[in-house]
């Protein structure tokens, strides 16, 4: 038995495991076979790849070929890595979390975690759990194989890393979802909450989000190797994430919000879950706070594109849309965002997505 397949019969045991633990068979499988095709393209990057479910799964659902033999004992250090792990990703309101020098029981290894039980998100038929989970899970590979997927001081900030990870999930999730789904039309206005209610420049990836669905729509990508895949992700967010002057003028402009959410609300997840959770109070707070900052700041492109994309994500337009019907000053809302929209200088998606946005904002 080759070690290759020693590594990936061991994960495919450890995702019977996991089908017990909130992830179907088909997923947990998805999970194996992606996790083991990009080992297969960058050996070197991932030649320590685990990749844990939590927080309920024992074992790993991949376990790369170099560390299975030194993991076959650590089911404890590993039990609590998932505990570690699962507190992380609740109080972070994430997916998932990569990190390339994570410790199981000693053993150094290029750790992924995806938390599959509290995955936060407005699910669709056309955008379901499981499509959420498999983005995270290339969200995380791509910052363990791209060039850009990791911070360097002065040369990879945070949200350039970031921007090449979410880059690259959203190249896969098209080739393998296609260019119609509903993650594909909101991906950027969602990414923008995190600058917006919390004051997150990290995440907001928006430009390299929407360049890629761009890139899709100009060319078919779908013939793509992996590392054809992860080498254009890198190109599209070297040219498209944000310098730290402008995160930085964006966060400081939207901190209002920020501090109005954490008064009112709490916790940076706390806002996550009134965000995905629809709730209607909180969607009150969230729209006239971040409209007020866009009236201080009309005249500035980045700060009004940023409110302009999280007044834009579909639940919070659908919100708008439904209050304007007995209320006028809601109507006085959406037409100020569509005239802040229409003077913002930053380039917009093609025009299919335009077409499928305006179905989404205008349909009640």
């Amino acid at each position: 038995m080759s070690q290759v397949k020693k590594a990936d019969q061991s994960a495919q045991a450890s995702s019977s495991q996991a089908v017990n633990d909130n992830v179907s068979p088909s997923l947990a499988k998805i999970f194996n076979e992606e996790a083991s095709a990009a080992y297969k393209a960058f050996p070197e990057e991932l030649k320590r790849l685990v990749v844990l479910l939590v927080p309920s799964s024992d074992t790993p659902v991949y376990v790369s070929p170099e560390v299975a033999d030194q993991l076959t004992k650590s089911t404890a250090d590993i039990k609590a890595a998932v505990a570690y792990w699962a507190k992380y990703l609740h109080d972070a309101g994430a997916a998932g979390v990569a990190s390339r020098s994570a410790d199981l029981g000693g053993v150094p290894v290029a750790m992924i975690a995806l938390d599959t039980e509290n995955t936060l998100g407005v699910y669709t038929p056309k955008f379901t759990k499981d499509m959420i989970l498999i983005f995270a899970l290339d969200h995380e590979i791509g910052h363990h194989i791209l060039k850009y997927g990791y911070p360097f001081y002065g040369v990879v900030s945070d949200e350039f890393a970031e921007s090449a990870a979410s880059t690259y999930a959203m190249l896969r999730h098209i080739q393998r979802f296609g260019n119609d789904t509903d993650h594909l039309g909101e991906e950027s206005e969602r990414t923008a909450y995190t600058i917006i209610l919390r004051g997150d420049t990290a995440h907001y990836s928006s430009d390299s989000i929407e360049r890629a669905i761009q890139v899709s729509q100009e060319r078919d990508i779908s013939g793509l190797s992996l590392t054809q895949t992860a080498a254009l992700a890198d190109k599209i967010a070297a040219e498209y994430h944000l310098s730290d002057a402008t995160l930085d003028k964006i966060r400081i402009a939207y901190l209002p919000v920020k501090r109005a959410c954490e008064a009112q609300i709490g916790s940076g997840f706390d806002i996550s879950k009134k965000l995905y959770g629809q709730d209607k109070d909180a969607y009150t707070l969230f729209c006239r706070q971040t409209i007020a900052v866009m009236k201080q700041h009309q005249n500035d492109p980045d700060i009004i594109k940023a409110g302009e994309r999280f007044l834009n994500y579909p639940p919070i337009r659908n919100f708008m849309v439904e209050s304007a019907k007995s209320d006028a000053s809601w109507k006085e809302a959406l037409s100020f965002i569509d005239n802040a929209q229409a003077n913002a200088s930053t380039p917009k998606l093609a025009a299919k997505k335009a077409v499928a946005r305006a179905a989404v904002r205008y349909s009640c």
